[in-house]
């Protein structure tokens, strides 16, 4: 009788320490929440309107408008950042802006981020300038901001700086620009990436509220050769931003795809070669290019 009070004492210990030890390990962070280390959020709540930083993760930079008049020698920020994660200086506690301050980020497993914060004055200026309301913009494209009273468009210009190499391309405005709406195009070569936009009037000068995204053109087909084919004929297909190789050429009828040899490409231009193993009928034209398919508005009729 005493070895079996003995054995169901033990049992019952075990099972508190089995217990205890899942509730442990239920607990515990998995290694992403241990190794994450980021700022979600700056802001100056302490002012008249309580203004928020925009945070670039690309290049870890934050950057915050705080109002004419802002005394930015002793601003105190509050800051959001990963749970479990602590940050140096603190949340909290007063710095001086004048120039800009580091913030460092340390993960619960140690590892470390560094953060660039920079603080810059509005300026009163004689034109505003609205939110962006498409901030991705295809190259060879063209960037629009509005606002009121741009003045004259040969006095107008927009500054890009690309977020991750820092490299500048400045764009005059167009032409056709109007006192409300802002055109600019943007180059064909233009890296893709992100871009912070500076507006310049005269020796104003304004940024726009968020980053812009430079993505690749989508390719065009202009024309074609012709579009009554036989067996073994060649046509060319005339357009734009085709790439420079691996394009795919595919004719399209009842749902079944035909693929057309290549025999040659470039930007502008791909030369393909009809085979035999298709029925006769009206095709529909297709061109992938940068992993895009397009179709040309025209059908193709392929006799036998």
């Amino acid at each position: 009788m005493k070895n079996i009070k003995i054995s169901i004492l033990f049992i019952s210990i075990f099972t508190i320490i089995v217990l205890n030890s899942c509730k442990k390990d239920s607990n515990n962070p998995g290694p992403s929440q241990r190794e994450a280390k980021s700022i979600l959020s700056f802001k100056f709540s302490d002012l008249a309107s309580e203004v928020s930083g925009i945070i670039s993760e690309t290049d870890k930079k934050i950057k915050v408008k705080v109002p004419k008049g802002t005394n930015i020698t002793n601003l105190t920020p509050t800051i959001t950042i990963s749970e479990k994660a602590s940050i140096q200086p603190s949340s909290g506690i007063s710095q001086n802006f004048t120039t800009p301050v580091e913030y460092v980020v340390i993960a619960e497993d140690g590892s470390s981020q560094k953060y660039e914060v920079t603080v810059e004055i509005e300026l009163n200026t004689s034109f505003t300038l609205n939110p962006i309301a498409n901030t991705s913009v295809q190259q060879d494209g063209n960037l629009l901001l509005s606002g009121n009273n741009f003045g004259s468009p040969s006095n107008i210009k927009v500054v890009l700086r690309n977020v991750q190499s820092g490299e500048e391309t400045e764009i005059k405005a167009a032409s056709w620009s109007t006192s409300e709406v802002l055109f600019f195009h943007i180059p064909e070569d233009l890296p893709l990436g992100k871009y912070a936009a500076k507006l310049f009037i005269g020796n104003e000068s304004l940024e726009t509220d968020t980053n812009i995204e430079v993505f690749v053109h989508t390719h065009e087909i202009s024309s074609v050769s012709k579009t009554l084919v036989k067996p073994d004929d060649t046509i060319i297909i005339k357009g734009k931003y085709f790439a420079s190789k691996d394009n795919i050429v595919q004719v399209l009828k009842d749902g079944h795809f035909y693929n057309l040899e290549i025999l040659s490409e470039t930007s502008t231009a791909i030369e393909v070669k009809f085979s035999g193993n298709m029925p006769s009928g009206e095709f529909t034209l297709c061109v992938i290019s940068n992993k895009t398919q397009i179709r040309y508005s025209s059908s193709i009729t392929y006799t036998l």
